[in-house]
């Protein structure tokens, strides 16, 4: 009797072992299923042949425009070379007017958005790994995401307000009725850009922190509920950017 509860015992922690690892297996393939494209975007081979949908406004074509990169230097309102040597590749530093033109822009967006009965919500700015894999790409661990590690339990920093406003209503139950759900979220941004992304640009675009307003919504599945609510925002995008 004895030798066969601990041969059982032994055969039922080397199941849990494969169920372990098959779930882990699972997971991972799981975790590379990217959300289905609606059928009316158009297919591209890459950046520089894709369809423009819309547009609005002319082109500035004048001779010798400045670039962001020249204009911030001579504004004197962002420092890119200190920036540099104190904090690596990509880093900065926001001066003067700069800082006012920062939460300025932040300001505007959040007060336009609030007209528009969306919630403000700051939230936090690291979650949980368990958390975070449910709201980012799997990808995104390795090129995009800074890691804080301590106490055995290791945290995950924000690449966009999105994710955790992603997981805000994780195992809550939603009536219908409280449906479409508008959010937006401020915060400040951590990304690592590694890999190509951003390879070849040059001042405070694709840089490692930076403010950002993220426009998140819930809908229900059913009908055109979620396209709907995808072309208010992306026309309330539109709006704030004309303005």
């Amino acid at each position: 009797m004895a030798r066969s509860a601990k041969a059982n015992k032994d055969a039922i922690a080397m199941k849990e072992e494969e169920v372990k690892a098959t779930r882990k297996a699972l997971y991972s393939k799981r975790e590379t299923i990217g959300n289905l494209v609606h059928n009316t975007v158009p297919i591209r081979n890459n950046e520089d042949d894709n369809a423009i949908i819309r547009s609005w406004g002319e082109k500035r074509s004048e001779k010798n425009l400045k670039s962001h990169v020249d204009l911030v230097e001579l504004l004197g309102i962002a420092d890119l070379k200190k920036g540099a040597n104190v904090a690596g590749g990509r880093g900065y530093y926001l001066k003067g007017d700069g800082v006012l033109l920062n939460q300025a822009l932040i300001c505007f967006a959040l007060n336009f958005m609030a007209g528009r009965d969306y919630a403000l919500v700051q939230p936090p700015f690291f979650m949980k790994k368990k958390i975070m894999a449910k709201c980012a790409q799997f990808a995104q661990f390795d090129e995009e995401l800074y890691k804080v590690s301590g106490e055995g339990d290791d945290k995950y920093i924000i690449a966009t307000a999105e994710q955790p406003l992603c997981a805000y209503h994780k195992d809550d139950w939603i009536h219908p009725s409280e449906l479409p759900i508008r959010y937006a979220g401020f915060s400040t941004c951590f990304r690592k850009e590694a890999g190509s992304h951003g390879r070849d640009t040059r001042g405070i675009f694709r840089v490692h922190r930076f403010e950002k307003v993220e426009q998140f919504c819930v809908t229900s599945p059913e009908g055109t509920d979620s396209g709907d609510m995808f072309e208010q925002i992306v026309n309330g995008g539109i709006c704030d950017n004309k303005i």
